[in-house]
């Protein structure tokens, strides 16, 4: 696993850092032990204000309709795979810059 070491002596700069690279989760909706529209359902219902997004390559039912639920259910943006790299970083920009205020 990947880890990002924040140093700065600024303490609002430092928390909003920790903030952009915490809040950030990109989930696959069809697992093999816990489905991902139910743990995005858990995760938006513990965190508001948590930033999801959702990809999926189809399963049992239409890959459309699990990412219409995955919005429903609190995901900011829906992707199907495969998603490019440039289109997945576009969407984590543009979430992160209009997602959340910054930390006081």
């Amino acid at each position: 696993m990947a880890r990002i070491l924040i140093v700065d002596d600024e303490t609002d700069l430092r928390g909003m850092f920790k903030m952009l690279f915490e809040d950030l989760i990109i989930m696959d909706v069809f697992m093999p032990e816990k489905e991902g529209i139910e743990t995005i359902l858990e995760l938006t219902s513990e965190f508001p204000d948590v930033n999801v997004i959702a990809i999926s390559g189809g399963g049992k039912v239409g890959t459309r309709d699990c990412l219409d639920s995955a919005l429903e259910f609190g995901a900011k943006r829906v992707f199907t795979k495969p998603v490019t790299a440039d289109r997945l970083l576009r969407a984590v920009e543009q979430i992160l810059k209009n997602g959340k205020a910054v930390p006081k």
